[in-house]
């Protein structure tokens, strides 16, 4: 029998001691001595006779295993031999357990095998054909397989008979090896020349569209495409300049007049014709505003609240809007400070004033007006400057011709692609032609669409070899169905990515420098605002309460620990924070009040203005989106949605009456169907915006968030308090129409209702909402964007509403997600959106319904993921449970992560290269250069300066939520796993460690972006550059606009962005920004790796869908309609058990994006260098993890295995490799003393049954395993099981955990 012998103790040096060629001739000799020692036995014993005196068993004694061939012995001489051969065969063995399959003598020694090659040659006689890789690599992998098997089989036949210790699942495993090896070896040549093919291409294409950035440069379908500047000077370079701009120049004076912009120098001096024709250069600066006031898309920059922000054309009371500027500008000019920018804002927004009521009332000369694109034959001509304009003016949001459909806002993402988008509808235009009896509006919408289909063509996954590969696409994803489905539209693609996208993965539109940036990565950056202003609310609390002791100790607030009751009567900063913003509450519009801003003191009066500086920059962006509706906005809400009532009401009307057809199809009837649902959804908002006209329309100033506190509101008492509050704002401000918290509608109040019993309503609705807000008005947006059905002012709620840190965060994440939602859909709702898309998805015809609903099903699950929306029920008592015993878990199992996220410093190798993450030590750049470049980031990128709480934690545990009021669960449990992943030293360290590796990556991106943008910028773009900038959704334009910025410091070899010194005069100039502060974050995101909706599957989140049955029906499912359609219906089901076997795979979801496949990209810079990082910072981190003895107990192969699994760059495979493993051991299947790989524990049957559903039933099978243990007074196990599987970690940097859990076993166990 093989193996069965102990093995000898070689250890690496051992081994290295018995050399290469010792180590090649046991290789031969494991294969070749037992048929030579077999011969030679034959020769030497075969005419021998038989000692009839000789009784084999007389020599058995240490050889009773080996009985059957001892039998054959003629003589003591004879036995002695064949003792001899068993000896040999074992030591053999034993050296060869101890020398790992990959050591250059085992591969050479295999290599060379006459068997092997004897065997190699005639395959399928085509070794020529294999070797040139002319085979596919199926045909390859067969023809090899089957040589590789002839290869096993030959040498078994000359091996196992002869071989005493041979075993038929030896033979067995080497016969598959030997299949599976020839298979893959033999597959290579065709697997390169495949991959070679592709790669080519891939190079050749990304070749040529460096090489003409990506525009349309010469004969395009038979049109010559040309781009020219004003009086048709062509275009050279895209530049972002103002020539032939208007703009007011102003005296010392304040006297104004308009010029003409001639020029702009990079410096920002711009030279302009005054009105007696003579040039005059003046400075950018508060003597000149770059604006055409002459513009209805001016936004007024001065007049009073309730105007500013807003655009000239849509102020209702010009008359109003005139006299708050004027009374401006005259309280500027007494001050005697003219000339500040707020008076300045203030003159041109009176001159606007006056153009737009000229405009209105026709006194305007009309011009006519120059197009953006001329056709002449075969020429089509851009005019830039035009085109820019309508870009700006975002002129696709409306119909081209009455009744035709406008595109989204964020449809059309950027000038450039604007262009492209003009030359396609006229390509298109030339060569589709109308079809009798088609209308305007539809064959112009026929057009748009087929111009928009080509126009933004390239947004699938770019083709590699692991986004092709079958195992990549088996981990099936939302992203990947989606973005790997060449049936698919591509806008719905488009509106996928929008959403979700997370830079990970380079798309094929990538490839040509053309990229946007999605939802999910723009929203962090309004979060990062709410940071920075904390941030500076916390110095004024470390100058005036901690004495300038910063509050911030290794990332973690300290300020509580400071400022304890036992030694401190000081508030913390929680404290602090909670009264400033009942203070700013109670201020309220009393900042133009005579001495009442004076009266402050001066702490306040920063704090007060960081704050409403703050709110008013998110009111700002709100107001330019119109994401709070006036008056006049919901009129036209009300008459497009009478439009859209009609077109489906006729829709649904002709397919009842087609004469063509008696009846309707099944079809026709779901589709019927389908329409009455959108109908009904239709009528029910124009009901409400009605009721909201009826009710009208006086939006009050916005202070602070409103987040009720539930905890407060359950004391009967103070519920009674908020309830009398409630009942006398209603009766002081009565509206026509009120709430139903039954029927989810607005309907005419009933003047027998009291105003008690409706306030009473209103709590109660309170106290049920999930998201902690009064119900809005239906339209659109989170709570803080809707207007308020109660409408109450925060002065009023105060003391029932939550001040803390977590509401600006909840604030900022909602605002931002609102904000960008509408920059790209406008006030469409995410159904209005699947309706599009499905529209779109019948109107091609390559899908079929089933698949239809499928596209719907993953549009609607990521967006709520990415919306923080899929837990529907997140306080239900099963979610509950289950998320309390997932921390009981991570508490228990994660207590090195900290140690293993060193592998982080690996990734950002991979990301940077090894000369980069080195420059720091090795250059001559300054130290305090790195130190500005920090301070910079930490305004910029979260999670840089203070830990946040979930973010650590999140990287590692998928399903974490953090709310502003928490659940039962969540007050128990959150302090203690925020102390354990945040807190240095105690917990796992995984908080300060994250932080750590963010700060690395964010000061060497910074310098790295700027590189690559310049190179781009120059034309010597290298490798990647124009796609890596574009997957972070910095296109070609914006590259060339940021490398001319005069800010930007070079100190040696490293670049400073100097984000702050940035121009910010235009709307450009600040999107330009904003982009690359998003930019920043994401890429963090994707090296400090945390898994989003992108990676992961729907079931990861507990939910699934399934099809509509008899079974769902019966168990009360319903269909879900943002996930059917027609005749397709799909329920959701949700549980958070269903999120247990995924519990810790969110760190090998996100690498199997951001590494594995990153790996087979041949146009990824650093992947080498990365995985040699990666690997060897996951070797260091378990040298600190596991003790010596480990090592010592595993062989080379093993801890190859374990790295590669903790380095990331097998992704989520290896989690999944090891599972199989564990399960197969379990069950007996394996048997680990022979197996290359041994696994990470020793499991049992229980263990394999229970392994595919996690960490967490694993943990509570051993909890019951335990109880049975003692149950049957088997103490010592119990307390084996019990030390290993709760949360007995803390304090594992310093081996602590071991101590502890040892101590506890011994006092369990009693010994």
């Amino acid at each position: 029998m093989a193996f069965e012998t102990p093995k000898p103790d070689f250890g690496l040096d051992d081994l290295r001691d018995r050399g290469f060629f010792e180590n090649l001739s046991n290789a031969y000799a494991y294969q070749y001595s037992p048929l030579v020692s077999r011969t030679s036995e034959f020769l030497q014993f075969d005419n021998s006779e038989r000692d009839s005196n000789y009784d084999y068993r007389d020599d058995l004694e240490g050889y009773e295993l080996y009985a059957e061939d001892l039998y054959r012995a003629k003589n003591k001489e004879h036995a002695r031999h064949i003792k001899g051969q068993i000896n040999n065969s074992l030591r053999i063995r034993n050296e060869l357990r101890d020398t790992s399959w990959y050591y250059p003598s085992q591969l050479i020694s295999a290599v060379v095998d006459p068997i092997n090659i004897a065997f190699a040659l005639p395959v399928a006689g085509q070794l020529g054909l294999l070797a040139r890789g002319g085979m596919t690599v199926r045909q390859a992998a067969t023809a090899s397989a089957k040589g590789g098997f002839a290869a096993g089989v030959a040498g078994e036949a000359t091996r196992a008979p002869f071989d005493p210790n041979a075993t038929k699942a030896e033979v067995g495993m080497t016969l598959a090896a030997s299949t599976a090896l020839g298979s893959l070896f033999g597959s290579i040549p065709s697997i390169y020349k495949n991959m070679k093919v592709h790669t080519d291409d891939a190079l050749n294409r990304t070749k040529d569209m460096q090489t003409d950035r990506g525009d349309f440069v010469g004969d395009v379908e038979g049109y010559t495409v040309s781009y020219v500047r004003d009086g048709g000077t062509p275009r050279t370079t895209q530049t972002s300049d103002t020539r032939g701009d208007t703009v007011i120049v102003f005296d010392a004076a304040g006297n104004e007049f308009e010029a003409t912009v001639i020029d702009r120098s990079d410096s920002g001096t711009i030279l302009v014709r005054d009105q007696e024709g003579n040039q005059v250069i003046v400075g950018q600066s508060a003597n000149v505003v770059e604006v055409n006031v002459k513009n209805p898309d001016y936004t007024l920059q001065s007049a009073g609240f309730g105007m500013q922000g807003r655009l000239v054309r849509d102020i209702e009371d010009l008359d109003a809007a005139e006299a708050s500027a004027i009374n401006n500008l005259e309280k500027g000019k007494e001050a005697g400070d003219f000339g500040s920018g707020t008076q300045l804002n203030a003159v041109l927004d009176i001159n606007a004033i006056r153009i737009e009521r000229k405009r209105r009332n026709g006194e305007l000369p009309q011009k006519s007006r120059a197009k953006a694109v001329v056709v002449e034959k075969d020429q089509i001509e851009i005019n830039e400057d035009i085109a820019d304009a309508e870009y700006d003016a975002g002129v696709w949001t409306q119909p081209e011709v009455p009744g035709a459909k406008a595109f989204n806002l964020g449809d059309i993402k950027s000038r450039r692609e604007y262009k492209d988008f003009l030359v396609h509808k006229e390509i298109v235009r030339s060569q589709v032609k109308r079809i009798a009896g088609e209308s305007d509006v539809s064959y112009v919408d026929r057009i748009n669409n087929l111009a928009y289909e080509r126009t933004i063509a390239g947004e699938g996954l770019k083709k590699t070899a692991a986004t092709k590969n079958i195992l990549y696409r088996a981990l099936s994803t939302p992203a990947k169905r989606i973005l790997l489905n060449d049936k698919i539209p591509e806008a719905v693609k488009r509106i996928y990515t929008t959403i979700n996208g997370n830079a990970a993965m380079a798309t094929i539109r990538n490839m040509a420098g053309k990229g946007y940036q999605s939802i999910m990565q723009r929203v962090p950056v309004h979060q990062a605002k709410g940071e920075a202003m904390l941030r500076e609310l916390r110095i004024l609390y470390d100058k005036e309460v901690l004495v300038d002791r910063s509050s911030v100790v290794l990332g973690n607030d300290a300020s509580a620990l400071y400022t304890h009751r036992f030694w401190s009567t000081k508030p913390s900063f929680e404290q602090w924070f909670d009264d400033l913003a009942k203070r700013y509450i109670e201020f309220g519009e009393d900042w133009n009040v005579p001495n009442r801003y004076s009266s402050l003191s001066d702490v306040d009066k920063q704090s007060f203005t960081i704050l409403r500086e703050f709110f008013e920059g998110f009111e700002k962006r709100a107001l330019e989106l119109n994401l709070w509706k006036s008056q006049k906005d919901v009129e036209t809400t009300v008459s497009n949605l009478k439009t859209k009532i009609e077109e489906t009401e006729a829709k649904i009307t002709d397919i009842q009456t087609d004469k063509a057809k008696p009846g309707i199809s099944k079809k026709q009837q779901a589709l019927v169907g389908k329409l009455e649902e959108r109908l009904a959804r239709l009528r029910n908002d124009l009901e409400y915006n009605e009721t909201l006209l009826a009710n009208g329309i006086d939006r009050p100033k916005f202070y602070f968030p409103i987040y009720y506190d539930k905890m407060k509101l359950r004391d009967p008492e103070q519920r009674e308090v908020f309830t009398q509050i409630i009942e006398k704002h209603i009766e002081q401000n009565p509206k026509e129409f009120v709430w139903n918290a039954v029927s989810k509608k607005m309907e005419k109040r009933d003047p027998s209702v009291s105003s008690r019993e409706i306030a009473e309503g209103v709590v109660r609705t309170i106290m049920e909402e999930a998201e902690n807000y009064t119900p809005g008005t239906g339209l659109v947006g989170s709570k803080h964007t809707r207007m308020r059905t109660l409408d109450i002012p925060e002065w009023k709620v105060k003391d029932f509403i939550i001040r803390d840190q977590q509401v600006i965060s909840a604030y900022t994440r909602k605002m931002g997600q609102r904000i960008e939602w509408a920059s790209n859909f406008g006030s469409k709702n995410i159904d209005d959106i699947l309706d599009e898309a499905e529209e779109l998805m019948y109107r091609e015809g390559k899908l079929t319904p089933k698949e239809i609903a499928q596209v719907r099903r993953d549009l609607i699950a990521d967006y709520e993921y990415t919306m923080g929306m899929y837990r529907r029920n997140p306080d239900r008592w099963d979610q509950q449970i289950v998320d309390g015993l997932k921390d009981l878990a991570g508490l228990t199992y994660l207590n090195n992560a900290g140690i293993a996220a060193l592998g982080d410093l690996g990734a950002v190798v991979f990301e940077h290269g090894f000369r980069k993450v080195l420059d720091p030590i090795i250059s001559n750049t300054k130290a305090e250069t790195y130190g500005l470049a920090l301070k910079e980031q930490k305004k910029i990128a979260r999670g840089l300066d203070i830990i946040i709480n979930a973010q650590a934690k999140a990287r590692l545990v998928s399903d974490n939520i953090t709310r502003v009021t928490p659940n039962a669960k969540e007050r128990v449990l959150n302090p203690i796993t925020n102390a354990f992943y945040n807190i240095p030293l105690i917990g796992n360290n995984l908080g300060i460690i994250t932080r750590f590796g963010r700060q690395v990556d964010a000061v060497l991106r910074q310098s790295h972006y700027i590189e690559r943008i310049k190179r781009i910028a120059d034309g010597k773009a290298q490798g990647d550059d124009i796609e890596y900038m574009a997957r972070y959704g910095l296109d070609l334009e914006d590259c060339q606009e940021i490398a001319k910025f005069d800010a930007i410091i070079q100190d040696g070899n490293f670049y400073f962005a100097n984000v702050d010194n940035w121009p910010q005069a235009t709307a450009r100039e600040r999107e330009l920004r904003f982009k690359w502060e998003s930019a920043m974050d994401r890429g963090l995101g994707n090296t400090i790796m945390f898994a989003t909706a992108f990676d992961k599957p729907i079931i990861t989140r507990g939910v699934v869908y399934v099809r509509e049955n008899w079974a769902t029906k019966q168990l009360g499912y319903i269909a879900d309609k943002q996930a059917s359609t027609r005749d397709v219906n799909l329920v959701r089901i949700e549980s958070g058990m269903m999120t247990l076997p995924f519990q810790f795979w969110d760190f090998g979801l996100a690498a199997t994006n951001r590494i594995t496949a990153q790996m087979a990209d041949p146009q990824r810079m650093h992947r080498i260098q990365g995985a040699i990082a990666l690997f060897g910072m996951a070797f260091l981190s378990q040298k600190f993890r596991q003790p010596d003895w480990w090592f010592e107990s595993k062989d080379n192969t093993d801890i190859i295995a374990r790295t590669f699994d903790y380095s990331g760059i097998m992704g989520v495979y290896s989690d999944i490799a090891y599972m199989g493993l564990h399960m197969a051991i379990g069950v007996g299947a394996i048997d680990p003393e022979y197996s290359i790989i041994q696994g990470k524990y020793r499991p049992t049957g229980t263990d394999a049954f229970l392994e595919p559903f996690g960490a967490t039933p694993g943990m509570v099978g051993e909890w019951v395993g335990a109880v049975n243990d003692v149950l049957e007074g088997n103490d010592s196990e119990a307390a084996k099981k019990f030390v290993y599987n709760v949360p007995l970690g803390w304090g594992a940097l310093f081996g602590l955990d071991q101590d502890v859990r040892g101590f506890v076993r011994e006092s369990l166990s009693g010994n």
